[in-house]
């Protein structure tokens, strides 16, 4: 019951490390020392859950940034079309032509890194592949509450 408890509180480290919390605040705040705080944060499980955290937090607001592109670039647009001021209508046309420039860059790389992990599965085949082994997990690949004992 012990080793589960210590699991849960690690796992709870791990967020707040995530979230900016000290090390030594959390301790403080948990009622645990300041010196297990730093060894459990230099536990390789709990780096990896603070990895996976971030990572999570990132894709969502990604997410929310998607959710309203169409939105913002409408807005961009309706902005460059109706703005009396040229200066306003230039700058306007040229976030837009510069987005357009970054999206369609990082979308080739995206089209390319594909390729590349699918050239690597047929290599190696998809069993041993560490690329066929990655699933999403709230605490990251091997980083689960039961693997932080």
């Amino acid at each position: 019951m012990a080793g589960e408890h210590r699991k849960s509180t690690k796992a709870q480290l791990a967020l707040a490390l995530a979230q900016g919390v000290s090390a030594a605040k959390w301790a403080r705040t948990n009622d645990v020392t300041k010196m297990t705080a730093y060894r459990w944060a230099k536990d390789p499980m709990v780096r990896k859950a603070v990895e996976s955290y971030r990572r999570r937090t990132i894709d969502q607001a990604i997410g929310w940034m998607t959710k309203h592109t169409t939105r913002a670039a409408h807005g961009i647009v309706t902005i460059a079309r109706e703005a009396e001021s040229d200066s306003v209508r230039l700058r306007a046309w040229r976030a837009i032509f510069s987005d357009m420039m970054a999206v369609s860059k990082y979308s080739g790389l995206e089209a390319r890194l594909t390729e590349v992990e699918e050239m690597a599965l047929q290599r190696d085949g998809a069993a041993s592949s560490t690329f066929a082994s990655r699933t999403p997990t709230n605490y990251g690949p091997g980083a689960t509450p039961a693997a932080m004992g």
